[in-house]
């Protein structure tokens, strides 16, 4: 099964707006929905949603430029599939990704790439770092 031309967003600081979201998105085509999940309770955003494009070519331009970063954090962008895919997708997805612990100080998206693009196509990499510190967690 195909995903759709949406995609889930998370890590987004709380204080985040729709409209935000839209315009920032919109660099990478045309935004058809934005939604953004909140507390019933505050209104403020959970930190995450869906953003849907108009075109099939938007979908994966974003994809393609990941990871991405969006007020000074990097955050989470993945294809938003179906109930039905996403059991598959999520199998599927698990044999290919890898979370690298105790790496050296200093290493960079770069230095992971481009190791293991020795071993085939590398979709992407990155380090996660203390927003404070900027030193890799």
């Amino acid at each position: 099964m195909e995903p759709s031309r949406s995609v889930f967003v998370g890590g987004l600081p709380s204080k985040t707006q729709r409209f935000e979201v839209e315009k920032f998105f919109a660099k990478y085509g045309e935004v058809e929905s934005c939604m953004l999940k909140k507390n019933l309770k505050t209104g403020r955003s959970l930190g995450f949603g869906t953003v849907t494009f108009k075109e099939e070519a938007s979908h994966k331009k974003i994809l393609s430029s990941l990871p991405i970063e969006y007020q000074g954090r990097m955050i989470d962008v993945k294809p938003y599939w179906t109930k039905e895919g996403l059991a598959k997708n999520t199998e599927e997805e698990m044999k290919r990704k890898l979370f690298l612990g105790y790496l050296p100080k200093g290493t960079e998206n770069h230095h992971l790439t481009e190791h293991f693009q020795r071993h085939g196509k590398v979709v992407c990499a990155f380090v996660i770092k203390d927003l404070a510190t900027q030193e890799n967690r």
